[in-house]
């Protein structure tokens, strides 16, 4: 949490990413350090970090969409009392996301998230509001899929979202070996656009499918 505070301390202080280059390593910094952030006070503080950045740097996506993705992976340690405050928290992710795509139009990445937005608000309620997230959640990935066949981000979400589905309800193991499988593969070969691109998930995809076994 020291250094978390301390880097944020040193981002505040400059004047313009743009103009003194330093754009990309504090991007690169900041993206190292979502490996080290576990609780939610720190994902708050990092995705308050991103959208520093994204501010700073009005044509780039990349800032965004990590800003909007902190804000999701909070949302997901939420539990009991706190659920209640889970739609307020993803309303900010949407808003973040809004202004990525404004940049950056369908955009595998960011429908992605949007899909985690739509599986987060299942949390608040999962009895009323499975049967409308979890299709909507289903419908982005297949819209993920569609925009970029090789990302292996979407078949992951997708094979999580079968696994925790029951087998009554057209889920189950069998249902998602295969779709993991495919993420798993996909990301031995993955090569991001840019070195600030996402590349995360193959230790999850890779976890998930094992459990299928």
């Amino acid at each position: 949490m020291k250094t978390l505070l301390i880097t944020i301390a040193l981002l505040c202080s400059m004047a313009s990413f743009a103009q003194t280059g330093k754009y990309i390593s504090a991007m690169k910094e900041s993206i190292a350090m979502q490996d080290s952030v576990k609780t939610k006070e720190d994902m708050l503080s990092l995705s308050n970090m991103f959208e520093r950045i994204a501010k700073a740097e009005k044509d780039k996506w990349q800032p965004y969409y990590y800003a909007a993705l902190q804000q999701i992976l909070r949302c997901y340690q939420m539990q009991g009392a706190e659920a209640k405050n889970i739609d307020v928290e993803l309303n900010r992710a949407d808003e973040l996301l809004a202004h990525a795509e404004v940049i950056s139009p369908e955009n595998s990445e960011l429908i992605c998230l949007k899909s985690m937005i739509a599986s987060g608000r299942m949390m608040v309620d999962y009895i009323t509001r499975t049967s409308t997230y979890g299709p909507k959640a289903a419908q982005l990935l297949t819209e993920a899929i569609k925009l970029n066949p090789n990302n292996p981000r979407a078949y992951l979400l997708l094979g999580q979202n079968l696994f925790y589905t029951p087998a009554t309800f057209g889920g189950g193991k069998d249902k998602a070996k295969p779709i993991l499988e495919k993420s798993v593969q996909l990301f031995e070969t993955f090569e991001p656009a840019t070195e600030l691109d996402p590349i995360w998930g193959k230790g999850m995809a890779m976890s998930m499918l094992k459990q299928c076994e």
